[in-house]
């Protein structure tokens, strides 16, 4: 989501496949143009056209038109031709999990490159229907509206753990927790967003009063807990999402936790209009307002620390990416990593 403040652009970048950050031990790599990098350093001038990266059992695994290539110490040491393009990846006991462009589940064991056959039921509903499958501790669910790109989601799920996720520009967000899967709706496919649980039978309707005049736009799971990062709506039909995160319409985010046991709002906060929400967890949110970065409490909203963002410059485009520890500033048009911002 984007947000013009200070004549800046920022744009925070919800993480929700993972495939532009990872880390390996304390070593962090990402990508940057068709090259990545390593601890700001880069490493590797492959000519790859936009690479999708992950880490699994201390190696790298890096997609790039097609092909799956395997880094062990940053050598290549392996590579697989996939055959087709994806938008979302994982890798788990060498088995690799990719969702294609057309937000259809990909999952290939790699030993023998044989790709699994997937047969999934679908369950249709009054503007939406759901693919649902279940095999080999696999289950993939994808969640479709209309046909448009812009409303599909997929999420491919080993043993309880998502392995890859993606969705469209205003697709539903796919959470699994504590075993169930939970389908939260995003901008343009409901008037009323909220979260639903999947029986694959019905969508019963959990929480509806969550986001009350926000759009969710990040979620993030632990445990049981999930936290949501939403931007204003304007009741005007004539203001897009789009408007209503420019500094014109933008009137404030929102940070809530839910409960996923009893799915009960613990904890809710809304920013100060031009305050956004960079990063937030059950405990605490790191936000950006007028050229500082402040870490506040979930408990009671009040302002923990805060930092200079001096590489935060007039007219400048800035992306913000969260993963492990660290919140990533990227300058847009550069693609340079300019700062860490500790989130622990």
């Amino acid at each position: 989501m984007i947000h013009h403040s200070d004549n800046i652009t920022i744009s925070i970048d919800n993480d929700y496949s993972k495939n532009h950050i990872c880390f390996i031990g304390k070593d962090y790599y990402y990508t940057i143009g068709d090259s990545i990098s390593k601890n700001n350093n880069e490493i590797l001038t492959k000519s790859f056209k936009s690479p999708l990266i992950c880490s699994c059992d201390n190696y790298l695994y890096v997609y790039s038109d097609n092909f799956l290539m395997k880094f062990d110490n940053d050598l290549l040491s392996e590579q697989y031709d996939i055959g087709r393009e994806i938008r979302a990846f994982g890798i788990k006991n060498n088995i690799f999990c990719g969702i294609d462009k057309d937000f259809s589940p990909c999952i290939i064991e790699l030993d023998t490159m044989k790709e699994m056959t997937i047969s999934p039921e679908t369950i249709s509903f009054d503007k939406s229907y759901l693919n649902y499958s279940e095999f080999d501790n696999f289950k993939v669910i994808s969640s479709e509206h209309d046909d448009s790109q812009y409303l599909k989601s997929c999420a491919i799920i080993y043993n309880g753990e998502i392995i890859a996720r993606c969705k469209g520009e205003y697709g539903e967000f796919i959470i699994h927790t504590k075993g169930e899967e939970l389908i939260v709706s995003s901008a343009l496919n409901t008037s009323e967003p909220d979260i639903e649980k999947l029986d694959y039978s019905t969508r019963e309707n959990l929480q509806s009063d969550i986001f009350g005049g926000y759009f969710p736009e990040i979620a993030l799971e632990e445990k049981s807990k999930i936290t949501f990062i939403g931007v204003s709506a304007s009741s005007n039909p004539n203001i897009s999402i789009e408007d209503c995160l420019a500094d014109k319409y933008h009137q404030s985010d929102i940070v809530a936790v839910i409960n996923s046991d009893d799915m009960k709002i613990e904890k809710r906060h809304e920013t100060k209009k031009g305050e956004r929400i960079l990063y937030a967890d059950s405990e605490k949110a790191v936000t950006y307002y007028h050229g500082k970065y402040i870490t506040r409490s979930l408990k009671d909203w009040k302002k923990l620390n805060s930092q200079k963002a001096s590489e935060i410059k007039k007219y400048g485009k800035y992306s913000f990416d969260a993963c492990g520890d660290y919140v990533f500033v990227f300058d847009e048009n550069t693609g340079k990593l300019l700062n860490k911002i500790p989130i622990k």
